[in-house]
């Protein structure tokens, strides 16, 4: 309690670095692109180290779990739609990351199916009237990774060229990346991934705005054979992947304030993944042994979205009208294989086989019906609500319908109008509805009452109430035109299917689950002149889990309720720039989360964890003025990169992430 007080404390004389200003986004105009918590520009990771974007937001987002950070519960929606693979967005081609955890991403419908949030991602847009240009990002590093005593080093490279041209009413870009080992995070990577984009844009009429992006990024490793001398293992893996997609979109505005957009996306993705093991089964010598595990999944998805709104005002523009309808049609098709095999002995040893296959295919339709009413009262009272409607086809589940709603009030413009130190105080809260996927956990209970184990993705369940709520509330504020600061409390509601083990027998049911959570994140301009500038912040964050007893039954447990008393994370962000030298670092933590130790005499004990560290460091340095006016090289720049370059831990001896140093070089012509 004592630490969550300091960290709280801290936040009132530091910030979140201007990257996480709780703003609106650029890409307004977006149909479900609008209020969202915390907004991450695109700028701020094009040198991270790294190709997963959920490690690249680490400590930068509240409320977005730094704990197990690749099981992280969360949607990624692009433009509009969801990518299952988000692992093939180029990064250097996003515009924004917007992040919602509160009741308004009910409006995300059939998109939303994680109690963990949305990241909304754009892309950048083509633009008008620029000449042909080129911009060339390149970085190449070591990894170095140190975990149970086996010491290993591997290199990473990451290309990407783009070319870009604007006509008065035509533009196009095209973008080449290479990608080589850059997946480390707590293991090495061993993937080769080349990314191929293109964009074109036309707008033969003011009115009218029309363009298609299409994107191709297929993947293909081999890794190194892993030789275990102790237990005479020796391991391999096989990964192939083709993943594409493509869009089209059309804007038309005839009137004003009036407005239609579509967008048509198909993707698919085809993913192998290949685990070969050979060993020695039994003792004293056994017999040699081999097992290999063979996946293939097929992934299509063909979805429309469209967004038709209008808005107007009255009384002299001081109260404003936006109505807006959406539909949304997914039609997804996903296939699955698995082959499992082993072979013990052979030669003159008795060989004994066995096999195993599974298949499994499903193809959902979902229409999704959004009527959405927004009004603005004078730039004091801000109303946003609707109602969706999700229908499902060649699936079990039932007609859904949800209302949603958004609400904030401006205590500035009320009461603090001639206050010139404070730019805006505006309390705000959402509230929505949504039908999310279920856990399914499979677990021991403690004498304690504590559960224990992991939790894995499992598909719907159709149960009969099937409404889960979000909800958030909180302010956020501005002060002396440098400084915001903001907070919220939020719960959501879910299911988990969990099986028991227990001393009186097997018991397995869908358990209520509230999540629950406070955080506070701001930004600042500590010191800024000509020369010198310096924005530094601090996030604090906290999500608790409790699960209650199902409906109907008798407790299983002495307490109704299974709390789960999660870690206090932050987030830590130092942006410092001095003439042409810039040093930027993102710095996570988390402090008493509960962990259960190795068995002792049988036994397990549960702990307190605390981890720090710094997940991103750099140093460069621009020769922008060393370049003439007239080059053909517009600019240059140069930085030392590195991540997760130190790390404290208490209690976690198990958990090592991949240190990375490299070099990062951003040119334009």
């Amino acid at each position: 309690m004592k630490r969550t007080l300091l960290l709280s404390a801290a936040v009132l004389f530091s910030a979140i670095t201007f990257a996480q200003n709780p703003v609106l986004p650029s890409s307004t105009q977006n149909p479900w692109n609008s209020r969202p918590d915390i907004i991450i520009k695109g700028e701020e990771l094009k040198n991270f180290p790294g190709g997963q974007l959920i490690e690249m937001l680490m400590g930068r987002i509240p409320g977005l779990e730094q704990i197990a950070s690749d099981q992280i519960p969360v949607v990624f929606i692009v433009d509009g739609f969801v990518w299952p693979v988000i692992d093939a967005l180029n990064i250097n081609l996003i515009e924004e990351v917007a992040y919602y955890r509160g009741g308004l991403n009910s409006k995300l419908g059939v998109q939303n199916s994680s109690p963990g949030g949305v990241l909304y991602i754009t892309t950048k847009t083509v633009k008008f009237n620029q000449p042909l240009s080129a911009t060339v990002n390149a970085m190449v590093g070591s990894n170095n990774l140190d975990k149970e005593n086996d010491k290993d080093q591997s290199t990473f490279q990451n290309y990407h060229v783009t070319l870009a041209q604007g006509l008065d009413k035509f533009s196009w870009r095209a973008a080449v990346g290479y990608n080589k080992n850059i997946r480390n995070l707590n293991h090495f990577d061993f993937t080769h991934q080349f990314q191929l984009n293109g964009d074109i844009r036309f707008s033969p009429l003011k009115w009218v705005d029309l363009g298609i992006d299409v994107n191709y990024a297929p993947l293909k490793g081999d890794s190194p054979i892993k030789k275990d001398p102790v237990y005479l293992t020796e391991r391999q893996s096989k990964d192939k992947q083709k993943n594409w997609n493509g869009a089209f979109y059309v804007k038309v505005k005839p009137l004003k304030g009036l407005s239609n957009e579509t967008r048509i996306l198909k993707s698919n993705l085809v993913s192998d993944n290949d685990s070969y093991l050979s060993y020695v089964s039994g003792y004293n010598g056994g017999t040699p042994a081999y097992s290999e595990l063979l996946t293939n999944l097929r992934y299509s998805n063909f979805a429309i979205l469209n967004d038709l709104n209008y808005q107007f005002s009255v009384n002299e523009d001081r109260i404003k009208f936006k109505t807006t309808g959406i539909f949304q049609y997914n039609d997804q098709k996903t296939k699955g294989y698995t082959e499992q095999g082993t072979i013990i002995g052979g030669g003159d040893v008795t060989s004994q086989q066995s096999l195993a296959k599974s298949w499994f295919e499903f193809s959902p339709k979902a229409y999704t019906f959004i009527g959405d009413l927004s009004v603005n009262f004078y730039d004091i009272l801000s109303v946003q609500g609707g109602i969706r409607r999700d229908n499902y086809k060649n699936d079990e589940r039932r007609a859904f319908y949800a209302p949603y709603y958004y609400a904030d009030l401006s205590l500035k413009g009320l009461l603090m109008k001639d206050v010139a130190a404070i730019n805006e105080v505006l309390l705000f809260g959402s509230y929505g509805q949504y039908r999310s996927e279920i856990n399914m956990i499979s677990q021991n209970l403690s004498e304690t009452g504590v559960l224990e184990g992991q939790a894995f993705y499992s598909g719907a369940f159709n149960v009969e109430n099937d409404k889960m709520r979000m909800q958030n509330y909180g302010v956020k504020t501005r002060f002396f035109d440098k400084i915001n600061l903001a907070g919220d409390w939020y719960k959501n509601d879910n299911y988990v299917y969990i099986s028991l083990v227990m001393p009186q027998g097997n018991y397995s049911s869908l358990f209520p689950v509230d999540y629950k959570g406070w955080r506070i994140w701001s930004d600042a301009e500590i010191f800024r002149n000509q020369k010198f500038k310096w924005d530094a912040g601090l996030n604090v964050f906290r999500d608790n889990v409790k699960i209650g007893a199902p409906s109907g039954t008798e407790s299983i447990t002495d307490s109704d309720v299974i709390e789960s008393k999660a870690a206090t994370q932050t987030g830590m962000q130092q942006n410092l720039f001095y003439a042409n030298f810039s040093l930027r670092t993102n710095t996570a933590a988390y402090f008493n989360h509960p962990v259960f130790s190795a068995p002792i005499n049988g036994n397990r004990i549960l702990e307190k964890a605390s981890f720090i560290n710094l997940n991103y460091l750099s140093f460069g340095y621009n020769f922008k003025e060393q370049l003439g006016g007239g080059a053909t090289l517009k600019n240059l720049n140069v930085s030392f990169v590195a991540r997760n370059l130190t790390q404290k831990k208490k209690n976690l001896n198990d958990y090592t992430l991949s240190k990375t140093i490299g070099v990062a070089i951003n040119a334009s012509f």
